[in-house]
């Protein structure tokens, strides 16, 4: 395969149409990226860094649209300068990008010049690149505008810096192998500082990062402790509250005269009713006006302004019947509500505290807090105070902020979470909810919480008060501040390293270009030399610059062409010869393929084939089509093995010889004859000489033939004749090929050959196998009186003879071994036949009562010879019983005569003088 050579130009326009395509798909990555966080976040700065990094990727396009009428140099500065803009307008406007934009800009235009623009002006683009490299870095401290601060947007631009950055080098390294001397040692020099640069500012930041981030996360540990005592003494003190409440004489004497009346629970709950009805139709009802308008009532009154959090508060007696309340409830009978029944548990009473949830009475978010209340002079359980808790309360005792993004979250076992920034109760997406689980084990962990990332401590609730119920809720305090925030010394830290840092591989970059340049100078000169020379100038003579290595190579190289004069002399003679030799074997191995080809097909072709009168000729017809021989002949050999008998042919010739039944002696005449007998190939290269040639009147075009034997292992079976119009047309590489060719049609002739013995072998098995199983079938209907069975309606009955109806003649066979041996016939009313569904359902059944029949008969003859058998042991035994012939003869006879009833049993012994007797 001939390889194009393209001119420098061509190469660099190539280069810089695979950089462009790039370039494209980057910037409409990253824009695409920046406009959804526009969106989100409601920030312009988003949309502005979108339109600057989408304007680069219009740049890229022209660039592409142009194609080969852009000159490379041209677009290549047009993308370093659109680039470096869009650069400087990102570090300007993005915080803790400077550095990131930086590297990635001074390696994408290093990139960019190495590849597309002459090696005399790289220079000028590595400058404005190391030039640009470090005003993005200072931008990231003096930024002449307000910069965005989101940690969305900066993880954006990290991975999209970074991204570009791996993209363009992963570009640089695909096509280094190609690239020029002095391009490989900048990007070596400049890769060992790059590399050490970025390896102190990773290791600094990383170490600098995780010893902050340790330090803030146990802080806000301490701070989830703290926030969580501070919930468990609230709710504990709600407690305690309403405990203190219960004890009031006025609550218990109320109770105790609502328990006096000792209502059933059938008019507490006809009072339910009532109370539903009126509350739902907000009529005045004496009812609810005793409930909520009582002395108890105006007490809890008191109390619950005394109490703003308590937002509802109501007492029952120890039925669960409403004594008084401050708010209308939802229902007047409250022993069948969960919080009534874990309050009061079987009369010996127990504090109860639910999880946050929707009261319908109270109309708001809030917590059940129910106790019970004591009569203390018995010391019995008379009553339930329950208080509806606002969970507002619950976040004013939250409201003290840690830092600016600081937040402390609750979070309850249902999955949902109580926002005390946001001061509402809300479910807890699935990132949020994994990053939950996630710290639940760690005193504190780095995370993506609520859509940012965030440093996160989380403890179980608890409280120091004697109550512990607080600490059976499952409640958990979670702490957590943006890392952006928290993370803040080490960002500046790591901006001013990675300033100092970008300004180092600025500078290594231009003495890195000076030092490749100036090593490059010689071996650059030295290819120029070479080129000469490959273009035909022997007379072109390197310059020797030094007494270094490179001096010695031209050296070496000038002794080198003179020698290579010399040797040119008598190469385009041995090259003529050779090539001649070349061009022979090619056309041997072009051919050889084909013969391949050829015996592939024709294997595919005859292999389906099993009938062997129709398999023979067609061997014969594809042999000839597939090689292009004049006659194809072939021979079987008789059962007497003494002749050759011509099977099948292709010409016309051949025909007649079959029409006479050709045959040839095994061993006497021609080249058959010796291939038969010997079982090896023979060729006659010249017919007309050829002593063992036999001229053959129906071929008389044949100027050379060649006999294949067909083996099946080591026994010979016959013989593929093959004859040509050409004279020395077979050599003894077409023996070795077409020998190929012969033992696949020796395969395809016994494969047939037994196919066809094994359908003979089966058909006289079936045939026999029938016979038998008819014979049987009619012994078994002689034996029977019953030929059959009936259904009528519902009756079923049987037939002791064949029924003669005309419709039988229409019936369903019932087949036996492809025999038939009974008939199935289906009666329908008039004018109804049976559908296709119904007939498919009759034949399946007949041809399972024909199986089932047969399994009938060979069950009956095997149960049969089983009872003969036993027959004949038991005789057997009873005569082995027997100790002398008396006894042996009367006990075969009695035996025999019980076995066979009706009979008449002789026993006789032949003596010498003819006497016998008899028992």
């Amino acid at each position: 395969m001939s390889v194009i050579a393209l001119t420098p130009q061509e190469s660099r326009l190539k280069n810089l149409l695979r950089i462009a395509r790039l370039t494209l798909i980057l910037g409409c990555v990253a824009s695409t990226l920046y406009v959804y966080l526009g969106i989100t976040s409601q920030n312009w700065y988003n949309y502005l860094v979108a339109g600057s990094i989408f304007l680069v990727a219009i740049v890229a396009l022209l660039i592409i649209r142009l194609g080969k009428r852009e000159h490379p140099k041209i677009g290549a500065w047009h993308l370093i300068i659109s680039g470096s803009l869009v650069a400087l307008v990102v570090s300007a406007v993005q915080s803790n990008a400077g550095a990131e934009i930086g590297t990635t800009i001074l390696i994408t235009n290093l990139v960019l010049a190495i590849q597309t623009i002459h090696p005399n002006r790289v220079m000028r683009a590595a400058a404005l690149g190391v030039t640009v490299s470090i005003a993005c870095s200072v931008l990231a401290f003096y930024s002449p505008v307000p910069q965005a601060t989101n940690a969305t947007a900066d993880l954006i631009i990290r991975w999209v810096a970074r991204g570009s950055t791996l993209a363009f080098l992963a570009l640089l390294m695909v096509q280094f192998r190609n690239l020029n001397l002095a391009s490989k040692l900048l990007i070596s020099f400049l890769g060992v500082v790059i590399l050490i640069s970025m390896t102190f500012n990773i290791v600094m930041s990383t170490t600098t990062t995780n010893s902050l981030t340790d330090q803030i996360g146990r802080q806000l540990r301490t701070v989830a402790d703290g926030r969580s005592l501070i919930i468990g003494d609230y709710l504990n003190g709600r407690i305690e509250v309403l405990q203190t409440l219960a004890l009031d004489e006025t609550i218990r004497q109320s109770v105790r005269a609502a328990n006096a009346l000792k209502p059933d629970l059938a008019s507490i709950q006809k009072l339910d009713e009532e109370w539903r009805q009126a509350a739902a139709s907000g009529s005045d009802d004496s009812l609810i006006n005793s409930r909520l308008s009582n002395s108890l009532s105006k007490d809890l009154i008191a109390f619950q302004s005394l109490s703003p959090e308590n937002i509802e508060v109501f007492v029952t007696d120890k039925a669960g019947a409403l004594v008084a309340a401050t708010n209308l409830t939802s229902d007047y009978y409250q022993a069948d509500e969960g919080w009534w029944i874990s309050a009061y548990q079987d009369g010996v009473g127990d504090v109860y505290m639910s999880q946050p949830e929707f009261d319908e009475s109270a109309g708001a978010l809030s917590i059940l807090i129910a106790v019970p209340v004591y009569d203390t002079r018995q010391g019995e359980l008379i009553g339930i105070l329950r208080s509806t808790i606002s969970i507002d309360s619950l976040i004013s005792v939250l409201d003290d902020p840690i830092g600016q993004t600081g937040e402390v979250d609750v979070h309850f076992p249902n999955n949902a979470m109580l926002d005390t920034n946001k001061g509402r109760y809300e479910a807890i997406d699935t990132d949020s909810l994994v990053a939950i689980h996630d710290s639940a084990s760690q005193v504190f962990l780095r995370t993506i919480y609520k859509g940012n990332d965030k440093i996160l401590a989380q403890t179980q609730l608890h409280s120091q008060s004697r109550i512990l119920k607080v600490n059976e809720l499952g409640w958990s305090v979670i702490v957590s501040q943006d890392s952006s925030e928290a993370l803040a010394p080490v960002n500046d830290q790591v901006r001013v390293s990675s300033l100092f840092g970008t300004l180092l591989a600025g500078i290594a970059s231009l003495i890195s270009l000076l030092i490749a340049q100036r090593l490059s100078k010689p071996i650059i000169n030295l290819t120029d030399t070479a080129n000469k020379v490959a273009h035909g100038n022997l007379n072109a003579q390197a310059t020797v610059e030094s007494k270094d290595e490179i001096g010695q190579l031209a050296v070496t190289f000038n002794a080198m062409t003179s020698q290579l004069k010399e040797t040119l002399l008598g190469l385009e003679t041995r090259v003529a010869e050779r090539t001649s030799e070349l061009e022979e074997s090619s056309q041997q191995l072009q051919k050889r393929a084909g013969q391949f080809e050829a015996i592939a097909q024709l294997a595919r072709a005859i292999t389906s084939i099993q009938d062997v009168e129709t398999l023979l000729p067609r061997i014969t017809h594809l042999v000839s089509q597939q090689f292009g021989f004049y006659h194809v002949g072939l021979f079987m050999l008789d059962e007497s093995r003494q002749y050759a008998v011509l099977q099948a042919a292709n010409s016309e010739g051949g025909q007649r010889m079959l029409a006479r039944k050709h045959r040839l002696g095994v061993g006497q005449t021609g080249i058959v004859g010796y291939v038969t007998s010997t079982g090896t190939p023979r060729i006659a290269l010249d017919t007309g000489a050829d002593t063992v040639y036999f001229d053959n009147p129906d071929l008389p075009d044949t100027r050379s033939e060649m006999a294949l034997p067909l083996l099946v292992g080591k026994l010979v079976i016959g013989a593929l004749d093959v004859q040509s119009t050409e004279p020395n047309a077979f050599t003894e590489d077409d023996v070795e090929v077409l020998s190929i060719l012969a033992d696949e049609v020796s395969v395809a002739i016994e494969n047939a050959r037994l196919f066809e013995e094994s359908q003979h072998v089966l058909a006289d098995a079936q045939t026999a196998y029938g016979e038998y199983t008819q014979a049987a079938w009619q012994q078994i209907v002689a034996r029977r009186k019953v030929v059959g069975y009936e259904l009528s309606g519902a009756f079923i009955r049987s037939l002791e003879a064949p029924t003669h109806r005309q419709d039988i003649s229409k019936a369903i066979q019932i087949k036996l071994r492809g025999r038939v041996i009974g008939v199935m016939n289906i009666s329908l009313p008039e004018h109804r036949e049976l559908d296709q569904e119904e007939l498919d359902i009759s034949q399946a059944l007949a041809q399972r009562i024909g199986i089932a029949i047969e399994n009938a008969i060979l069950l009956e003859e095997s149960q049969r010879s089983a009872a003969k058998e036993q027959v004949i042991s038991d005789i057997t035994s009873k005569i082995g019983t027997s100790i002398n012939l008396r006894n042996v003869l009367q006990t075969a006879v009695e035996e025999l005569g019980r076995s066979i009833p009706g009979s008449e049993v002789l026993i006789q012994l032949q003596s010498n003088q003819d006497k016998a007797w008899k028992e």
